[in-house]
This record gives C-alpha cells, structure tokens and sequence, in this order.
C-alpha cells in the first residue's frame, strides 16, 4: 500500500515550510531512514526521511516552493503501484506515464479552484 508523504509541520506557528531539496525523483527505490527531501522553516533546515521501502511513485512540488502544513508531498510504494491522492489533498493522482510538471500544474490549479479558509 503507497504511503503518502506530508509537509511536516516543525514548529508551532508554522503553516508552511519552503522544499529547500530533493534527494529523490520519482523512480526512485528507497530505504526506511533515507533522506526524500530537506525543508526550510523560519528557523532550521530539516532532512525528511522515508519510514518505509519501497519506490517513490510521485513527487509535488520543486525545489524553492513554498508548500502548506500536510499537503502532499511525495507518494512512496511498490513499483507500478497504482495509487489515488487523498481526497482532502486536492491534488489529483499521477500516473507513472504522467510526467511530474504535468500533475505539479494540475495540482496548482486544484488549489487555486479552491476557497479561502480562515
């Protein structure tokens, strides 16, 4: 079953954290412990890492990106796994034929479209 990645929130206040870098493109086989990408809060550089195997199906966003608290980030399972986006993302799924750019551009518009919340 794909694990679905999140922006972690690292401190209190934060409601958004900037990609600083990715370690991983999508493709990718990784460990339980590998380092998928680094963020940057207000105050430190954070590594991410994996907390299972597998190979990373879909990445969100690029480097320098400011991304809110729990959105999705990057989508980790078994080779030709087929996976759906969680609903409350608002980001639609990728498919492996789908090029990154291509569901980065769909998933702008998806949060466009949606309303404000206070």
């Amino acid at each position: 079953m794909a694990e679905y990645i999140l922006m972690p929130q690292k401190g209190l206040t934060e409601e958004s954290a900037i990609l600083a870098a990715w370690h991983v493109k999508t493709g990718d086989k990784v460990k339980k412990g590998d380092y998928i990408f680094d963020i940057e809060t207000g105050k430190a550089v954070f590594s991410i890492e994996s907390e299972t195997a597998g190979v990373v199906l879909a990445t969100y966003g690029e480097e320098g990106d400011e991304i809110p608290i729990q959105q999705l980030v990057a989508v980790i399972g078994e080779p030709g796994e087929n996976f759906d986006a969680p609903a409350s993302s608002g980001i639609p799924a990728a498919t492996p034929a789908e090029p990154a750019t291509q569901v980065a551009t769909a998933a702008l518009a998806a949060l466009a479209a949606q309303p404000a919340q206070a």
